[in-house]
């Protein structure tokens, strides 16, 4: 898919997925059988630990991401905002208004004075909607891989005592 500049959508979509693409392949992790011995266990926990170093990275990135999205959404909705009350600021000081002109005529002129301004701020929250979801998938990730980890201690913990047993 080619993803011009000019489509900030497109752009926000091409960075989650390559977010999640990168993310992905970490959580792909063959657990050992139950009846591993515990230095096969500690050799994925080891591969694990590495795994979440790079999905930590990956999670950070999605995250500021999401955060300079919502801020840019924000900012648009803002500006949108300002102007659409100047638009409305400025047909009511008009020293002519016609006599059937009313509040709602008004209204969609300001409307469609400041149209332009108010596109960008919804493109602008699509865009944050798209890093809010980006954020969400990558940190599920993150968090099943962490489990994961948990779940390898666990059971090296459990290996351990169990040694301790037999003795």
């Amino acid at each position: 898919m080619t993803v011009t500049a000019t489509d900030p959508e497109a752009v926000a979509q091409a960075t989650c997925d390559d977010l999640v693409t990168r993310m992905a392949p970490l959580r792909d992790i063959v657990r050992p059988p139950a009846d591993a011995p515990p230095h096969e266990v500690y050799g994925v926990l080891v591969d694990v630990r590495a795994r979440l170093d790079l999905a930590e990275t990956l999670l950070t990135e999605s995250q500021r991401f999401r955060i300079g999205s919502r801020s840019r959404a924000a900012m648009r909705k803002g500006e949108a905002d300002d102007a659409y009350t100047e638009a409305m600021a400025k047909l009511a000081q008009q020293a002519v208004r016609r006599q059937y002109e009313g509040v709602e005529d008004r209204r969609a002129q300001a409307n469609f004075q400041t149209l332009p301004l108010r596109r960008k701020a919804r493109t602008a929250q699509r865009v944050a909607d798209i890093a809010d979801d980006c954020y969400e998938r990558v940190r599920t990730l993150y968090f099943s891989l962490r489990d994961l980890r948990q779940e390898l201690l666990d059971s090296l913990r459990y290996l351990e005592w169990e040694s301790h047993l037999e003795r």
